[in-house]
């Protein structure tokens, strides 16, 4: 436990250094709760560079590891990402952005569910001490599963090819608790 609140700590810190040279604006995910009970996270996420220089920024980039989620299975980072260094609960990236501008980059992972719930963190928000300017979820759920619990309302909902859709778009997003929603496996 004291590791993970040390690693933690770390992440904000490095976090909060950049606050003011880069900015956090938007995501947009697609999660995905397989039959074999792995998550999957992807998206886009968009930064900013605040300063009139080109510049090389650092992050970390953490992976949920508690008493919902195992380790992560598989990874992969796309875009103008450099240096990209693993560690069990986190990547850390390095890229650089010219002056003003924003630009995205492209992440996956997978984990193994270890209990009737999944996780994607998103308090670190809290550390860039801005809201996203606009967040945007698709949870996917394979049909073998009945989703109990959500972290938000969804605006929209849906079955298709035997799994189930919840759309979530959220705007000046300052969460206060991480995306875990709970389910329960249906015997088929």
């Amino acid at each position: 436990m004291k590791y993970v609140f040390t690693i933690i700590l770390s992440i904000l810190f490095v976090m909060n250094l950049h606050a003011q040279r880069l900015s956090f604006i938007s995501e947009f995910l697609t999660f995905e709760l397989h039959a074999d009970s792995t998550f999957t996270t992807s998206g886009n996420y968009i930064m900013k560079n605040n300063t009139p220089d080109r510049d090389y920024f650092l992050l970390s980039y953490p992976f949920p590891q508690d008493e919902y989620m195992g380790e992560v299975t598989h990874w992969d980072i796309k875009g103008n990402v450099e240096n990209v260094r693993e560690r069990k609960t986190s990547l850390g990236l390095r890229f650089k952005l010219a002056p003003g501008m924003q630009e995205s980059f492209w992440a996956t992972y997978t984990q193994k569910c270890l209990a009737d719930s999944a996780k994607y963190i998103i308090t670190t928000t809290q550390a860039w001490k801005k809201p996203l300017e606009i967040a945007e979820y698709t949870l996917i759920v394979d049909e073998c599963f009945k989703v109990s619990a959500l972290p938000f309302e969804p605006d929209r909902q849906w079955k298709a090819d035997g799994k189930q859709y919840f759309f979530f778009h959220k705007e000046n997003l300052m969460p206060e608790k991480d995306f875990v929603f709970r389910y329960e496996y249906i015997e088929p």
